[in-house]
């Protein structure tokens, strides 16, 4: 019996415990039908604090918007002081998401109709009733079943209960029409004239209020471990709910899209502003990933770089086979197969061209900047930009290249020299240049870069620190201080433009991202924009850069792209 009770005690300690780590779900994720497209939320009681620091930079962008309109300033101030009195509670997470509505059938548009919602949670209803009246008193608040409503030009609807507030927007499809609105004195896109948006915007929101926990996003395990997370901003996006807009979808790439979701969390911390990111994979494109699992990154390509600093790079590696396997996947495998073997001339497969390519893409840029020019209708000197760049796909199989290179030359797209290929007429008139044999196909923005290159006969850049990118699938990074630098005229210290950059360069450091390979559920990602002040929240270091940045743009309104480059 003693034995008896002990276990009864110890599976009542389990249950206990295993509801405890049962993750919350936010009640405003049964609103959000599991079919949305997109999702984004914001977690207003974690960016609260960093925006109270960022006050005096918001008045000032404000004020610099407006004119320094003193009256626009402090009609902004009434407003949200109105808004905090609205019965809305803004210390609790705020989403918004994105439906399809039908596809090209209905409207002639391969975007299809969407509808656009935001849900927040309320502390008063009638608050919250008062509040809308209060922004146009000839509103109707009537009363459904299941919440109050009003409705505006037919395709727009506020809707509330006691716990929450939905507001809904109906985006139809671009028809070709054009209309003149007297009020604004604006053209706007016309909807048709049977469209009879109300009556769907009224069964979407009935459908919101109503929807049951299956049926809605919060049955979806990427999306509530999302919303489980502790994120200023996150992001959640499933790309299976837009095939249908598609005009002419392929045979089986709904299946294949199935199931696949993007997570994105976004946070600002002090010095940078951190992008986390999961795509999670449904079954078919799952095992298409560990049939053709992806090799690292090959760093040397970048190393072997000639050159002492470099602004960036890209870096890439996959199984090229994956492609084939996708095509296949797709039942359109004899179709490609088809144009490859009409482009070569002979019986020739997509897998046979693949194997030509190693799996290893890298590109890198250095000596970014202006440069001097003389215009060609005498206007006088302007700037332009120019950089050096190297793009290098590795080869494969070198049989397979040389098939491929020997039907370009044929072509007379490429010129054939003792087993090498190169652009054929004189590609630096284009300001690039480029080389095929049998280690890498690659092009350069010059002979004396692509050789050095090719030959690994200079010193490599230094200037980067590459460990944080090993074991990687992808890895990309950009050093924005140089390339400011790069830019930057000395000359003209006073010109409107330096002084914009120098504002750049006091905010903004660099930027670096990462991916993993598919670890049998998801791929993983990484972006970090870094800021120069370490001991600052990115967000009140960004929002100060546009408050100085819209400084400048009131002083001179009317400054454009090509005044900046005639003034350097």
């Amino acid at each position: 019996m003693k034995h008896l009770v002990r276990l009864r005690l110890w599976a009542l300690v389990g249950i206990i415990l295993v509801a405890s780590c049962k993750k919350s779900v936010p009640p405003q994720l049964k609103f959000i039908s599991k079919n949305a497209s997109l999702v984004a939320s914001v977690n207003a009681d974690q960016l609260k604090d960093k925006l109270v620091k960022s006050q005096a930079s918001l008045e000032k962008i404000i004020s610099n918007m407006s004119g320094n309109n003193d009256t626009a300033l402090e009609a902004g101030k009434k407003e949200w002081a109105a808004l905090k009195k609205s019965g809305i509670d803004l210390e609790k997470n705020m989403y918004v998401w994105v439906v399809q509505k039908g596809g090209a059938g209905s409207t002639g548009s391969s975007m299809g109709n969407t509808i656009t919602a935001a849900i927040a949670s309320i502390k008063s209803s009638d608050q919250l009733a008062t509040y809308i009246k209060s922004k146009e008193a000839t509103l109707e608040v009537k009363k459904d079943k299941n919440f109050s409503y009003v409705t505006r030009d037919g395709d727009k609807m506020i809707a509330w209960n006691d716990q929450s507030v939905v507001a809904m927007f109906y985006n139809r499809a671009y028809t070709g029409g054009m209309e003149y609105d007297s009020i604004t004195g604006a053209y706007n896109m016309k909807a048709p004239a049977d469209a009879n948006l109300t009556k769907e915007l009224m069964a979407e929101m009935t459908a919101s209020f109503t929807r049951t926990e299956g049926e809605s996003i919060a049955s979806l395990k990427s999306f509530t471990d999302l919303a489980a997370e502790k994120a200023d901003l996150s992001f959640w996006a499933n790309p299976a709910s837009s095939i249908e807009v598609i005009p002419f979808p392929l045979p089986k790439l709904k299946e294949l899209a199935e199931g696949n979701y993007t997570a994105v969390t976004v946070n600002f911390e002090e010095g940078k502003m951190v992008v986390n990111s999961k795509s999670y994979s449904g079954k078919a494109l799952s095992n298409i990933f560990k049939k053709y699992k992806g090799p690292e990154v090959n760093l040397d390509l970048v190393k072997r770089y000639p050159a002492a600093d470099i602004n960036g790079f890209m870096v890439f590696a996959f199984d090229p086979q994956i492609f084939s396997g996708i095509v296949k996947y797709m039942e359109v495998g004899a179709v490609a197969d088809g144009y490859i073997t009409k482009f070569m001339g002979t019986d020739y497969t997509l897998e046979q061209a693949l194997k030509a390519f190693k799996g290893d893409i890298a590109v890198v840029v250095s000596g970014i900047g202006l440069s001097k020019r003389d215009s060609l209708n005498g206007s006088g000197p302007f700037s332009m930009p120019v950089a050096k760049m190297i793009f290098t796909v590795p080869v494969g199989d070198t049989m397979q290249m040389h098939k491929i290179m020997d039907r370009l030359a044929f072509m007379e797209m490429l010129e054939k020299t003792n087993g090498t290929y190169r652009l054929k007429g004189n590609p630096s008139g284009f300001g690039l240049t480029g080389l095929a044999d049998n280690e890498s196909i690659t092009i350069a923005s010059d002979d004396q870069l692509l050789l050095a290159y090719k030959l690994k006969s200079a010193a490599p850049s230094k200037n980067i620190d590459l460990k944080p990118f090993n074991g990687k699938s992808a890895a990309a990074y950009f050093d924005i201080a140089s390339v400011l630098n790069g830019l930057n005229q000395p000359q003209q210290t006073d010109s409107t433009f330096n002084k914009m950059l120098n504002n750049a360069k006091a905010t903004f450091k660099d930027v670096q991202a990462h991916s993993n390979n598919f670890d049998g559920d998801a791929i993983a990602g990484h972006f970090e924009l870094r800021f120069v002040n370490e001991k600052e929240n990115s967000l009140v270091s960004f929002l100060s850069f546009l408050a100085q940045a819209s400084e400048v743009a009131k002083r001179d309104k009317k400054i454009t792209v090509s005044d900046v480059l005639l003034e350097n």
